[in-house]
Formats: structure tokens, C-alpha cells, sequence
């Protein structure tokens, strides 16, 4: 009788151990969705950024046939 307790509170810990270890995967996964939002977003801002330099470079480049 003794070694089925034993037993249960073994298996009732790997339970809550494994919960945990859901629970932090689950935040993990967020957390790393989270971050590749914002790294998107970076990115719409530097290729528009890029895109507005070289506009502009061509625009510069056209000037400088004119005169």
C-alpha cells in the first residue's frame, strides 16, 4: 500500500512538473511571437527607409544632369 502512494505522489508530480513546463513553453512561444512582430515591423521601417534613400538618390542623380 505503502509503495502506491508513493507511487501516486511520483506520478502527481511529473504531472505539475509537466504542467509547468507547458506553461512556460506557452510563454516561450509569446514571447518569441512577440519579438518577431516588432522585428517585422523594424524591417517595414528599414526596406521604407532604404526605398525613400535610393528615391531620393535618383532624384539627386537627375538634378545634377540638369545643370
Amino acid at each position: 500500500m505503502e509503495a502506491i502512494k508513493k507511487k501516486m505522489q511520483m506520478l502527481k508530480l511529473d504531472k505539475e512538473n509537466a504542467i509547468d513546463r507547458a506553461e512556460q513553453a506557452e510563454t516561450d512561444k509569446k514571447a518569441a511571437e512577440d519579438k518577431c512582430k516588432q522585428v517585422g515591423k523594424r524591417w517595414v521601417i528599414i526596406y521604407a527607409s532604404a526605398y525613400t534613400i535610393e528615391f531620393r538618390k535618383g532624384d539627386i542623380d537627375q538634378l545634377k544632369f540638369i545643370d
